[in-house]
């Protein structure tokens, strides 16, 4: 199978790759951008005063800062189109956040309904604690600017990823085309440069290239880093569990695909409280952040969403299924494996009723079984005390033992096996 063949034989489609917006493009983030301008002195105030409400003891004043400076984090690329800058990605989450908690949000109809029920009872549950979170999440992404520049070269455009620090960003932008959205696009992509920036991300991989011509000596990921941010600010206001959100809050962008070990690994060290905490979090970033179409990209959080379904539908199936003495353990542990490779939804009542009814031990018919066996003993492949102990042990359905036993006969004995088993 080719490199890049999923399971499925279909061809993964190639990466896009980064350039400036076509002329239509263009202008529609240049409309966005201006009626982004227009709302933005109000929308700051508005954040603001959440900001002050959230966090309201006055030794908080450089947490304020962190977060006032925050707002003004450049958003560009295939997704943030909900603004050129970050406080449109906070006040989108706000107002998402808001609509969940009072029943009005409209739910993309991917979502499972487990799902929506966890992600509506943990907000609920922790409003005030998913405000702040709210305000936080992205706290460190000014540290941790990632830039693609294009330049236009004869052969064509030329990408290159440069990590930036807040005071280089700063030093590259002039200051009142740092505060404003149309100011901002028409430097970053405007249609006379030969250089643009047509990307913006927010990790820096350790060995990428700085703009002073160095490198990156550690890679950060900008959830990590404001987690350990918040920490070193002595903030005693955000709980372990809105610091647990902060950090893990882009685990969603680790499905590809449904993916049940994948699952494990990120969430199967969490406690209940904090995987219904993360998860919430991850979604409601996912829902700030919109295509240019003005629509969120939930490919990633849907394939989260049904690895943990998947998940929680194993272990209990599990549970049931290996606490039932008539059912064989090997099956059992078969059936479960492949279960963990389903790329869909696990229907977990008809699984489980499938595999009850699959995982029974073989029966076989003891007559057919003493006449094949008999056949081989007439060819010297068994002895006649031979096929008399294999007839025992599969009829007791002790097949682990017959394997060590009769290893190097087993191919033979399992054709005997196959034809001598009863059929339904």
């Amino acid at each position: 199978m080719a490199k890049d063949m999923p399971i499925g034989g279909q061809e993964k489609p190639k990466k896009k790759e980064k350039g400036p917006y076509s002329p239509e493009d263009f202008a529609k983030k240049m409309a966005l951008a201006r009626r982004e301008s227009d709302s933005r002195a109000a929308r700051i105030e508005s954040l603001r005063t959440k900001m002050t409400k959230l966090f309201p003891n006055p030794e908080q004043d450089r947490l304020w800062e962190e977060i006032d400076a925050s707002f003004d984090v450049p958003q560009v690329g295939d997704y943030h189109n909900e603004g050129m800058l970050m406080d449109t990605h906070l006040d989108t989450i706000i107002k998402n956040v808001a609509a969940i908690a009072e029943g009005s949000f409209e739910w993309p109809d991917e979502i499972p309904e487990s799902t929506r029920r966890v992600l509506e009872n943990t907000i609920k549950k922790n409003r005030e604690a998913v405000a702040r979170y709210t305000f936080l999440h992205d706290l460190a992404k000014k540290d941790t600017l990632r830039l693609t520049i294009s330049e236009q070269t004869p052969e064509g455009p030329k990408n290159e990823d440069v990590a930036y620090t807040w005071a280089e960003w700063q030093a590259l932008v002039p200051e009142d085309v740092r505060h404003n959205p149309v100011k901002l696009l028409e430097f970053m992509q405007g249609q006379d440069q030969t250089r643009k920036i047509v990307g913006i991300s927010y990790f820096h991989q350790t060995g990428d290239k700085t703009p002073s011509g160095g490198k990156v000596a550690e890679g950060r990921k900008h959830g990590e880093s404001g987690s350990e941010a918040i920490r070193a600010l002595g903030e005693t206001s955000v709980d372990e569990l809105t610091l647990k959100a902060i950090a893990n809050h882009e685990v969603a962008y680790s499905f590809s695909a449904p993916n049940v070990d994948t699952y494990n690994k990120y969430f199967g060290g969490l406690s209940p409280d904090e995987r219904d905490m993360v998860m919430t979090a991850s979604f409601i970033d996912t829902m700030g952040t919109v295509r240019l179409d003005g629509k969120p990209d939930i490919s990633n959080f849907l394939a989260l969403a049904i690895s943990r379904g998947n998940a929680e539908a194993l272990e209990r199936m599990s549970q049931a299924l290996t606490s039932n003495e008539k059912l064989e353990k090997k099956k059992v542990e078969t059936a479960l494996l492949n279960l963990k490779k389903a790329g869909k939804p696990i229907n977990e009542a008809a699984e489980l009723a499938r595999l009850e009814k699959e995982c029974r031990p073989t029966e076989y018919d003891a007559g057919k079984l003493d006449e094949m066996l008999n056949e081989l003993v007439i060819k010297n492949t068994l002895t006649a005390d031979e096929a008399k102990e294999i007839a025992e042990l599969l009829l007791a359905n002790n097949q682990a033992e017959l394997g060590k036993k009769y290893g190097r006969k087993m191919k033979d004995i399992r054709a005997v096996m196959t034809a001598s088993e009863k059929k339904d």
